[in-house]
């Protein structure tokens, strides 16, 4: 099955909205100064009501920053009606406290479909920022937009999920070399390189039947292979392994000539106790200076140079977007949500992820639990945790989407003669 993204009037939709980001921000006063760190909490009213209607939604935490962005889809398990209001509140959020910032109240009709900028409440603000009037020239707004197509209704997508290619920890686990596994955020080796160059060759070489209906393809392989070339999105983690591994194997696609490789912060890798390479080194535009330095550290100028042209969008990784501590099941769980409901709302339909190990095998068990078909065999096999996929492997897979359910797989297959690798060691990190 294709994917397919069914499109719902605005009226008698599920409310979804996409919190983007916030500007203008001022500092605060005291122990909150220089610290902050911005989330959203969402509450629907009901017209004539005092008390909100549902769950409390809340977006990520983003680190250090007073010009917040988020790229987090909210859905309000309800119809929203145009005189129904949504109260977002921004907090500063500390290990053990919050304090509001300041909040904006918006009538559901007065959400469009495109970015909007809403000012945020100015007696917050004051509240706040006491000892100053910075707000005031800042121009302090919340950037919203309401979901033209929401979980209402069953969506449909393609997606493509790639492992980064060796990397410099990988090879220091296969030698031993305990000095090798003590650095942060590894670029990929010359072998990494060339496993790149070579699913490059192999998906320009296998891929392109644009047009063919899945009848004619033969197999479920092939149906995702002549489909590759359809992707309109690329999203790759910003650790440098999985961005160079994106740049060079979609090196020519069409999705990156045309709008480039966008970085999501909730692909990184799934940070164990340690995990040092999961610890990141650049934020924003830095990650694209890093990981172009770091190839031709490794590989040589030529191959910096060749992808140098490839536009990296620092997306939701402006600011600190790793964790130093270990990924608690409770914060992969909220990362995971983000993660699928980007993909969801996500206006394309195909779309490529670069990443990890194991993100993507807890992504896939997360989303083959329910599926028993031969279509999804080789996802129970990565879901049952005795496998992974090897260093820059592709598969894809067919998901389905729908209002108060965990996504599905549909179909799986993995591409271009790539496989998977047995996990033979227990308890074996495999990123």
């Amino acid at each position: 099955m294709g994917a397919t993204c069914t499109k719902i009037p605005l009226e008698g939709a599920p409310l979804v909205i996409e919190i983007i980001g916030a500007t203008g921000i001022p500092s605060g006063v005291g122990s909150q100064a220089g610290t902050e760190s911005p989330m959203v909490v969402a509450k629907l009213y009901k017209r004539g009501t005092r008390k909100y209607h549902g769950k409390v939604l809340k977006t990520s935490v983003q680190t250090n920053t007073l010009r917040p962005v988020w790229h987090s889809f909210q859905t309000f398990a309800v119809v929203g009606q145009p005189d129904d209001e949504i109260l977002f509140e921004i907090y500063n959020k500390k290990v053990s406290s919050s304090r509001l910032i300041s909040s904006v109240r918006i009538k559901v009709g007065a959400l469009g479909t495109e970015p909007q900028n809403f000012p945020l409440s100015e007696a917050g603000l004051k509240r706040w920022n006491r000892m100053s009037s910075d707000y005031e020239h800042s121009n302090p707004n919340l950037v919203l937009r309401r979901v033209k197509y929401t979980g209402g209704a069953e969506i449909h997508k393609t997606v493509y999920f790639i492992r980064h290619g060796l990397s410099a920890w990988n090879q220091a686990q296969d030698d031993g070399d305990l000095a090798g596994l003590l650095n942060k955020d590894h670029p990929l080796t010359a072998e990494g390189v060339e496993q790149c160059l070579k699913l490059r060759y192999r998906w320009q070489a296998q891929g392109g039947n644009r047009a063919a209906p899945r009848a004619e393809l033969g197999s479920l392989r092939r149906y995702f292979e002549d489909r590759f070339v359809t992707a309109g999105k690329v999203f790759a983690s910003p650790l440098t392994r999985a961005l160079q591994t994106a740049l060079l194997s979609l090196e020519g696609h069409p999705a990156t000539i045309k709008k480039g490789v966008t970085c999501l912060r909730s692909a990184r890798e799934i940070k164990s106790v340690g995990g040092l390479d999961n610890l990141g080194k650049a934020v924003g535009h830095e990650i694209r200076e890093r990981a172009l330095a770091e190839l031709a550290a490794v590989a040589g100028s030529d191959y910096s140079d060749m992808v140098s042209p490839t536009q990296i969008h620092p997306g939701d990784c402006d600011t600190q977007w790793w964790t130093t501590f270990q990924d608690t099941k409770s914060s992969t769980r909220r990362r995971f949500k983000e993660f699928w409901a980007r993909l969801c709302y996500q206006h394309e339909d195909t779309i490529i992820v670069v990443g990890h190990s194991n993100f993507f095998k807890k992504a896939v068990k997360m989303a083959a639990k329910r599926i028993s078909c031969d279509s999804v065999a080789t996802a129970k096999m990565l879901a049952s945790g005795k496998h992974k996929l090897e260093n820059n492997a592709c598969l894809g897979v067919d998901i389905r989407f729908a209002l108060g359910h965990p996504p599905e797989i549909v179909n799986a297959s993995l591409l271009f003669d790539t496989e998977l690798e047995n996990i033979i060691r227990k308890g074996e990190s495999a990123v």
